[in-house]
This record gives structure tokens, C-alpha cells and sequence, in this order.
């Protein structure tokens, strides 16, 4: 075991003892087991990329979406432009979102991003966890289904976590 000392503010302190007290009874250690727990929570989210998440959660992702965007084309262009539009206004993740496509390529840029400043954005409110969806998941699944094609997808950021449930439009159990 190691001993760690760290400062935190006050107010952060107070209501993670709260969290865990509640959660581990004040029992002998409660609060080394929660700081212990918060830590490896974080270890794992940092840990996960996009690239391992399953094409099955990318598409359960994109469902969640699919009914507020109203594609109706099969054309590529037409298809990031309406996500575009979404991620820059109505469920807003950035100032602007550039994309370039190539073959079948997609290069994204985001400019005014709010995902570097949130890392994740995971609040969790009882059964679920909400969180800043990354326009390129969407992009992927909304390609993939609408065209029928297979796009890489690239950008220079990567965010992304493997939720309990996910909350989007709406919000779902899962």
C-alpha cells in the first residue's frame, strides 16, 4: 500500500465523504475503499478509446440520435451535414465542426470543442450516466446505416466512455 497525501477544495471533500459514507456505512477503511474506487474509475475511462468500442454500441448510439436528425439521403455530404448541424446547435459539443471527405475517409475538425475541457462529461444521476456523445460515433453509425458504406472516421480528438446507459435526445435504460 501507498500513503498519499493530496489537497483538494474543501467543498469537492465534503461532498465526496458524503457520497461515501453513504455508500460504505462508515464501516473500518470506507474512505481509502472510495478513493481507491473513484481512482480506478477514472484509470478506466481514460484507458478506453473509440476505436474499442463494438459496432453494436455505435449503432445503439446512433439510434438514440437517428429519430432528432431526420436524414432522409443516402448521400454522404448531406448525411454530416445534418450531424453537423445537430452537434453545433441543438445538442452543442462545439463552436464548429469542419469534416473533408476523401474515398472513404472522413477527416473532422472541431474548433471551440467543449469535449477537452469536460473529459468525458460523466455525471451520473441514478441509474444513469450522461455524457458528451462524440460526433464522430454518430458520424460512423449514421454512415454505415444511411449509405451502406464503411467510412473511417479520424479527427484529432478522442473521447469516449462505455456507459451504463446512455443519455441523449432522451434519456434510456440499458
Amino acid at each position: 500500500m501507498n500513503r498519499v497525501t493530496i489537497s483538494v477544495p474543501n467543498v469537492t471533500d465534503l461532498n465526496f465523504r458524503k457520497k461515501a459514507a453513504i455508500k460504505f456505512s462508515f464501516e473500518r477503511g470506507w474512505y481509502g475503499r472510495a478513493v481507491k474506487e473513484a481512482m480506478q474509475l477514472w484509470i478506466n475511462v481514460q484507458s478506453i478509446t473509440e476505436e474499442s468500442i463494438s459496432d453494436e454500441k455505435k449503432d445503439f448510439i446512433w439510434e438514440k440520435f437517428k429519430d432528432n436528425l431526420n436524414i432522409e439521403t443516402q448521400d454522404p455530404s448531406e448525411i454530416l451535414d445534418n450531424i453537423v448541424q445537430y452537434f453545433t446547435s441543438e445538442f452543442k459539443i462545439a463552436e464548429e465542426i469542419d469534416y473533408e471527405i476523401n474515398d472513404n475517409e472522413v477527416i473532422v475538425m472541431k474548433k471551440g470543442s467543449l469535449e477537452p475541457f469536460f473529459s468525458q462529461l460523466l455525471t451520473k444521476k441514478g441509474d444513469y450516466v450522461i455524457f458528451n456523445c462524440p460526433v464522430k460515433i454518430v458520424m460512423d453509425a449514421a454512415l454505415k446505416d444511411l449509405t451502406g458504406k464503411t467510412y473511417a472516421i479520424k479527427s484529432e480528438a478522442h473521447t469516449m466512455i462505455t456507459p451504463k446507459a446512455i443519455k441523449g435526445p432522451k434519456a434510456i435504460k440499458g
